[in-house]
């Protein structure tokens, strides 16, 4: 079964290397958010292939940095578990990403996103 996830906003994937694109996707959530209920956060996706570093590393910073306006999600089309190393990264700048599990998209389907980043082009 193909899962289907409903967005409120287009999806966007960031070019490799393009600090243009990032503050143009930056521009568009801070815009977004200015706009979203006072009693509702932004809710994102991370979404990349194995949801086991960038999208999980994502989550965590976007979880520590910004927490009381949007609520965080990552998942994968063919999650492998969380790589090891992201976790060690992640500790050594203070986040703590251990109590986050790798999701496929089948666990996120009846949820609905405000934006959706894919962080791979697979």
């Amino acid at each position: 079964m193909q899962a289907t996830i409903r967005i409120k906003w287009p999806s966007i994937q960031i070019p490799k290397k393009s600090y243009a694109a990032y503050e143009a996707l930056q521009k568009k959530i801070i815009g977004a958010m200015r706009v979203m209920e006072n009693d509702k956060k932004f809710q994102i996706l991370y979404l990349c292939t194995g949801n086991s570093c960038r999208s999980q590393m994502a989550e965590g910073f976007t979880k520590h940095l910004v927490k009381d306006q949007i609520d965080a999600y990552s998942a994968g089309i063919d999650p492998k578990g969380i790589d090891p190393r992201a976790t060690k990264v992640m500790a050594e700048v203070g986040i703590d990403i251990l109590h986050q599990q790798s999701k496929s998209t089948d666990d996120i389907k009846d949820m609905e996103f405000d934006c959706v980043i894919t962080l791979c082009d697979n």
